[in-house]
């Protein structure tokens, strides 16, 4: 069975990190299978003491590496060079795994070697507990589009649990146009599978995500992703309808809404009110940055 890397970058957030590294420490497969590569991007003392603290008192073949904040996507392509294993396996600093977690990862590949696989990641039922988060539930993750799951998609390639064998990324990097964390995994997933890779989606294979959001923090991420997507699409611009074009019609369609009744419904926080608050938001943040791009929305005359 081919050895695994499991890459994890992660910025100030020493409490998740260590639940993350707890869960893997109760991995069902030995720990001479795997290597784990804590990528601290910016060097924080207190999530490298939660590394070292539990790499000594479990024997956790763990290491890590504090760099000079420069984003995700910089923090994962250290990793890739550094790593031995022939199976990248990508994960978020906040998500909790399953103990067959990486037997299962390592087994897809064997039954389908030199593709990718796409964990499935549930919000973790501790984090499920106000109406806002309910609805981002049902949001973020949307494995029921899935039609096959053999070829899923480059909008699943997201790096929160994903795996991949290393000759993919042998000429193939995350952009560093991407400072924050938002689409640079998508651009990666997009220019990879237009060569050739396919994602399969593998739905025993869980981990927990254990991020919880107020309204402020997802909309000011509805901010950071209207910002990449520019990138994104500016990067690969077919991509346009799909990326930005869907949302600024919505923003042109929804005019009316937003004047006469957005504020109105707001009251009561409802699931229309919230996603039309984020598709406006994600609009707005695209104009901001691409006001040009206002002119390719049909009946728009000017950037506002």
């Amino acid at each position: 069975m081919s050895m695994l890397s499991v890459i994890i970058p992660t910025f100030q957030r020493p409490t998740l990190l260590k639940q993350c590294l707890k869960s893997i420490v109760q991995q069902s497969v030995p720990f001479e299978s795997f290597e784990v590569l804590v990528v601290d991007d910016g060097v924080d003392a207190e999530t490298r003491n939660v590394v070292v603290d539990l790499k000594a008192r479990s024997g956790l073949p763990v290491r890590y590496e504090g760099l000079e904040k420069r984003g995700p996507a910089f923090a994962r392509n250290w990793a890739i060079d550094a790593a031995q294993g022939e199976i990248l396996l990508f994960l978020n600093d906040d998500v909790v795994l399953t103990p067959e977690h990486f037997a299962g990862h390592l087994c897809y590949h064997e039954a389908s070697p030199g593709h990718a696989v796409r964990g499935h990641t549930r919000w973790h039922p501790e984090v499920l507990s106000t109406s806002f988060m309910s609805w981002v539930a049902q949001t973020v993750l949307f494995y029921y589009l899935i039609t096959d799951y053999r070829d899923i998609g480059y909008e699943y390639f997201h790096t929160l649990d994903l795996s991949i064998h290393r000759t993919w990324l042998r000429d193939d990097r995350f952009s560093l146009d991407f400072t924050d964390a938002s689409f640079e995994d998508t651009e990666l997933g997009y220019r990879l599978m237009r060569k050739g890779l396919k994602l399969a989606f593998a739905p025993d294979v869980i981990s927990y995500h254990c991020h919880s959001y107020t309204p402020k923090q997802f909309f000011d991420k509805a901010r950071i992703n209207g910002r990449n997507a520019v990138t994104l699409v500016e990067k690969q611009p077919e991509l346009y309808d799909r990326i930005i074009g869907l949302f600024l019609a919505t923003l042109q369609g929804q005019k009316l809404l937003k004047l006469a009744g957005l504020f109105v419904c707001g009251k009561r926080r409802t699931p229309s009110y919230w996603s039309t608050l984020y598709d406006y938001v994600y609009a707005r943040e695209v104009l901001k940055r691409r006001p040009d791009l206002a002119g390719r929305i049909p009946g728009w005359p000017q950037a506002r």
